[in-house]
C-alpha cells in the first residue's frame, strides 16, 4: 500500500504563524471610528491593526542629554 497524500492547505513557516496575541483598549469612539475605516477597507480588525504595526513610523523620545 502507498500512503496517499491528504492533500489541503500548505502548513504555514515559523514566521508566517500568528502566535502571540495583543489586546488593548480604546474609547468607543476611537472603536467604531477603527471598525468603521476597516470596513471601508474591506479588511478585518485585526488586519487594521498589523498593518498600522508594521507601516506606522515610531520616533523615539529624546534622552536627556540630546535636548540639551
Amino acid at each position: 500500500m502507498s500512503k496517499n497524500k491528504k492533500g489541503g492547505r500548505p502548513k504555514k513557516s515559523a514566521t508566517q504563524k500568528l502566535k502571540h496575541r495583543v489586546a488593548y483598549m480604546l474609547p468607543t469612539i476611537e472603536y467604531f471610528a477603527l471598525k468603521t475605516r476597516a470596513k471601508n477597507a474591506g479588511i478585518s480588525l485585526a488586519e487594521i491593526s498589523r498593518r498600522a504595526v508594521t507601516d506606522c513610523k515610531i520616533i523615539p523620545r529624546l534622552t536627556p542629554d540630546e535636548s540639551g
